[in-house]
């Protein structure tokens, strides 16, 4: 029976396994003007503090730059995590060997550079466009695959589009049409019952199909 097995290179999930180290100087001064900005709420000081592009879970586009960034705050921070960010202390933060430095556990991540490069919270106003933009995700496709919870990856390889769902049972469902194929036509074939693993000090993700 065939197999199928994929590594998920997901955005960095809270709850980090990995050992956290004390910060260094440097990334003490970086963390206390990022909190020096919140505190302030200085939106484009916060914006201007952003490694580009700024992934964001599919199907929300991906912020490219500073100016789309402003115009897009709100979806990634809300008055909520401003105000707890801007009362944080350096206790609140910690480095983890190469992944950067953490705020909490994963809430938010900094690189050695001292740019926020992940956000793992949702704010209101991204989850109302998240399920805005998964309602129309989903009337692109043909009709035997439009029952899913959330779409978890699309890759395009050389021959094929392959499309991870989350489905209502808690299982994976893999999909895949050939690269001349749209979404919106019967797909190549359709593999059920696949399961999340999630294993090591850094969280890997995998799911396998069977």
């Amino acid at each position: 029976m065939r197999q199928i097995f994929f590594i998920l290179w997901l955005m960095m999930s809270s709850g980090v396994l990995a050992q956290s180290e004390s910060l260094s100087e440097q990334t003490r001064e970086q963390v206390s003007s990022l909190i020096h900005l919140f505190q302030s709420n200085d939106q484009v000081g916060i914006s201007l503090r952003i490694s580009y592009p700024f992934d964001r879970p599919y199907p929300i586009s991906r912020i490219d730059n500073f100016e789309e960034f402003v115009v897009r705050f709100d979806q990634v921070f809300d008055e909520a995590m401003v105000a707890e960010i801007g009362n944080s202390t350096l206790e609140d933060w910690s480095t983890v060997g190469w992944r950067g430095t953490m705020y909490k556990s994963g809430d938010l991540w900094m690189t050695e550079d001292g740019f926020i490069k992940v956000v793992n919270r949702h704010t209101e106003a991204m989850d109302h466009w998240q399920k805005q933009l998964i309602e129309k995700d989903r009337q692109r496709l043909h009709s035997s695959v439009q029952r899913y919870e959330f779409p978890l990856a699309i890759i395009r390889t050389s021959s094929h589009y392959l499309r991870i769902d989350a489905l209502a049972d808690q299982t994976y469902r893999l999909v895949y049409w050939t690269i001349n194929q749209s979404m919106s036509e019967s797909p190549v074939e359709i593999v059920e019952q696949g399961k999340m693993f999630v294993e090591g000090s850094m969280a890997n993700r995998y799911v396998f199909f069977q």
